[in-house]
């Protein structure tokens, strides 16, 4: 597929179908004059390629056409472009037949899917990582996919890579000259200080690890998790931002019995709300009930019914452990700083404190309220859409510093990452055995090749044919 990176190749780079503007790319070292063959400028312009980016107004004006067509050509030199070679791009009118009788004037072989993507890695623009974002960028079906694409193609996971790669090729330069010169009996590296920088190649490598099996499945949204007391309107407040009666209200404490869950969208972010059963004091602070005992409130009425309760508080405690976000419900006119922090801890970034049935306060009465709780009554629509955007607020801020990963950099290099740590491991292992240095440097190399697949210093033409193949002609 590479074989033919040097030939100039045209694609219509926006999607098919209605729409303001259309975009017709070009990439190779004919672009220049091929753009020629079909606009007419409205100024001069060198006859030769240009040596910066320039904008042309131009229009389109041939035998055939009926009228002259306004349009704008933007060109970038080789070297100063996405694929690092001349770029042209045609912006007109978006029109089916007319990006086709362009494309045929043009005379330039037509770009398979991911041609431009391909040689903008193969000419060491963007990594394999990055080259991956731009479908993940395509893709994206909602604001936080959006988000991890865009952290992606900026480097997030592909730097941390190629510094660890670095890091790993002077190691084995060092240990290697060590092997070179060693009827020299020159101390290039002691046993010490070499066992504590495959040590840290493993620490970083393994934080690495943790960041790519952070990425969830298509099908796995974050998770927020109404907890609190019994009683505390969550399943009110449950109801009123899904805007429908999906759980059961009642006055009467534990009504709820059983987690709820329903997914909600709010500024184009996707989630999974979970109304959970009521609890006296925080998950994280509760003992476990898988053995049949909790410290939670009880709820049942009667002997008989104890165990049902236990499984309830139980399950409550699983959803909530598997929380990306709680909203902690407290009622407004129950509330006091002294009785919320015994039981439950809110001082954390995964937490939002909600002081629930606003209008049963008396005029004045939310001055007592901490600044950063939330006061909102389900009932009157009090504060939920202030609500809605800090859930939105903080998915977000935890989808920034977690890193993520596109699925299909998640799914591609699972394997590579394990062999890596393997490898690294290995490395460890012969060295706490003082055994040949040879042999380290092997195990070295093993890691390295395995992280160069990663990032793409080490690829082969089925890898790039697998990834690419995925794109969108006209990326």
């Amino acid at each position: 597929m590479w074989q033919q990176a040097h030939d100039t190749i045209v694609a219509v780079a926006t999607a098919f179908g209605r729409g303001a503007r259309q975009i017709i790319r070009i990439s190779g070292p004919e672009a220049w004059q091929a753009i020629k063959r079909v606009v007419t400028f409205q100024e001069s312009v060198p006859k030769e390629e240009p040596l910066q980016p320039l904008v042309f107004a131009t229009w389109l004006d041939w035998e055939g056409l009926p009228a002259r067509i306004p349009c704008d050509v933007f060109y970038w030199p080789s070297g100063r472009s996405y694929t690092a070679q001349p770029v042209v791009e045609l912006h007109t009118i978006c029109c089916g037949p007319l990006a086709q009788e362009i494309i045929a004037r043009l005379k330039l072989r037509p770009a398979r899917p991911g041609e431009f993507t391909l040689r903008a890695f193969l000419s060491g623009r963007v990594d394999l990582t990055q080259a991956e974002a731009v479908v993940g960028v395509v893709e994206a079906r909602e604001v936080r996919e959006l988000h991890t694409a865009l952290q992606q193609l900026a480097g997030g996971i592909g730097g941390p890579l190629r510094a660890l790669r670095e890091e790993l090729l002077d190691l084995v330069a060092d240990v290697e000259a060590g092997l070179d010169f060693a009827e020299e009996d020159l101390p290039f590296l002691s046993w010490e200080e070499l066992e504590n920088r495959v040590t840290a190649a493993g620490r970083t490598l393994e934080q690495i690890k943790r960041q790519f099996e952070k990425r969830r499945g298509n099908t796995e949204l974050p998770r927020v998790v109404l907890v609190g007391p019994p009683n505390a309107g969550k399943s009110t407040l449950f109801n009123a931002l899904l805007s429908t009666e999906r759980a059961i209200v009642s006055p009467v404490p534990g009504t709820t019995r059983d987690y709820l869950t329903a997914v909600c969208t709010h500024r184009g972010v996707t989630f999974e709300l979970v109304d959970t059963a009521g609890l006296e004091s925080w998950p994280g602070k509760v003992t476990a009930c898988a053995s049949g005992s909790t410290n939670s409130t009880e709820t049942s009425t009667g002997d008989g019914d104890s165990s049902i309760a236990e499984k309830m508080q139980a399950a409550t405690q699983r959803a909530a452990q598997t929380a990306d976000l709680w909203l902690l419900c407290w009622e407004a006119t129950q509330y006091s700083p002294q009785t919320v922090g015994a039981a439950w801890d809110i001082h954390n970034s995964q937490t939002l404190l909600v002081l629930t049935k606003a209008d049963l306060l008396p005029i004045g009465g939310s001055s007592s309220c901490p600044e950063d709780a939330f006061l909102v009554s389900a009932r009157c629509n009090i504060g939920l859409e202030m609500l809605k955007d800090a859930i939105v607020n903080g998915l977000l801020a935890q989808q920034e510093t977690s890193a993520g990963v596109v699925a299909v950099t998640a799914m591609r290099c699972r394997d590579a990452l394990q062999r890596a740590s393997d490898a690294i491991q290995q490395a460890q292992e012969l060295i706490r055995r003082r055994e040949s240095e040879d042999f380290i440097a092997t195990a070295l190399r093993v890691a390295l090749s395995s992280i160069g697949e990663i990032t793409g210093e080490v690829y082969s033409e089925e890898i790039l044919s697998r990834i690419f193949s995925r794109f969108c002609i006209g990326k």
